[in-house]
């Protein structure tokens, strides 16, 4: 957690376009699909995103909201 708190320090302090660069630097750079054998059984898991979800933040925001009001 004391990483992610300074993480989180670090990026408030820098500006809007820094923070986006910050990020993409350490996205990952490829799609997220794997194979794995369990008990013989081999899974393969793709995720997909859509262009369209909502983002996080408003997410979040959605979350607080909804929760607020009870």
């Amino acid at each position: 957690m004391k990483k992610a708190d300074e993480t989180a320090v670090f990026l408030a302090g820098l500006s809007h376009a820094d923070r986006l660069d910050w990020l993409k630097k350490r996205q990952y750079p490829r799609p997220i699909s794997f194979e794995r054998e369990i008990g013989g059984t081999v899974y393969t898991v793709n995720a997909h995103f859509s262009e369209d979800a909502e983002t996080a933040d408003e997410k979040v925001n959605r979350i607080l909201s909804r929760n607020i009001a009870l």
